[in-house]
């Protein structure tokens, strides 16, 4: 007669009975959803001032697409890209809008027009104010040179700048232009 076979013990494995659940769920998220989630790039950092004149990032904004617009109170052509800001911000929840005053009277002269001028920044605007630092303007002139305003700064998901216009923008092709980069970026 032969002798039964006895299967080798299992080594302490992921479905061994010193580890009983074989798919254990990881207690922070796995490499390969942080590999896919985009890192803050240069556009995302602490290079803004608010209007209390406080160091602020942009760091909510990373997997967005962003619209910068550099823009001073005395600039006429900026009041008219302004109002196209606001109207895009409303219509595009998944992009990011920013005004970036570039006043050399900072925060307390873009504070005062602001007030004086509601219709110009509309309740339900999504649009965010903040004041450029140095640190902002040696960025984007790293792509432009042209210290004109208004300027229209586009950026992809992952804070990168994919380019600087100079003017009012058209308002179809920014919207072609927008719907594209939400389009890229559910893709990615």
């Amino acid at each position: 007669p032969t002798s039964p076979v006895v299967p080798p013990a299992a080594p302490a494995g992921p479905t061994s009975p010193a580890n009983p659940n074989p798919n254990p769920k990881p207690s922070s998220p796995d490499a390969s959803d942080a590999a896919a989630a985009p890192k803050p790039g240069v556009m995302h950092g602490a290079i803004y001032k608010n209007l209390d004149n406080a160091s602020v990032d942009l760091v909510d904004a990373v997997g967005k697409p962003m619209v910068i617009e550099l823009w001073a109170t005395w600039c006429g052509p900026c009041r008219a890209q302004r109002d196209l800001m606001h109207t895009l911000s409303v219509e595009f929840p998944d992009v990011v809008f920013v005004g970036v005053s570039v006043d050399e009277g900072g925060a307390p002269v873009v504070k005062r027009w602001l007030a004086n001028n509601p219709a110009r920044n509309p309740a339900n605007s999504r649009v965010r104010d903040l004041i450029a630092t140095p640190e902002f303007r040696s960025i984007v002139a790293r792509r432009e040179k042209s210290n004109s305003a208004p300027q229209v700064v586009y950026v992809s998901r992952r804070g990168e700048i994919i380019d600087v216009a100079v003017g009012v923008q058209n308002e179809k092709f920014m919207r072609a232009l927008l719907t594209n980069q939400l389009k890229t970026a559910k893709k990615n």
